[in-house]
């Protein structure tokens, strides 16, 4: 039963909030999933800096096809 003085929209946002706690935890809890997302980030700016240094000619690229 709802409550009277709680509307089903602010019921609503209370559930999603819940549930995206949840979700947060568990992908938090995970540290398998944790680890591939820091290392899929150092691994984009590594890449990155490396891009910019080859822009600026200060090192060259030989890519061995």
């Amino acid at each position: 039963m709802i409550a009277p003085n709680i509307d089903l929209f602010t019921l609503n946002d209370i559930t999603m909030q819940v549930l995206f706690q949840e979700q947060y935890h568990h992908i938090l809890s995970n540290s398998y999933i944790l680890s591939l997302i820091f290392f899929n980030i150092i691994v984009g700016y590594l890449l990155y800096f490396i891009k910019i240094l080859y822009e600026l000619k200060i090192i060259n690229l030989y890519i061995i096809a």
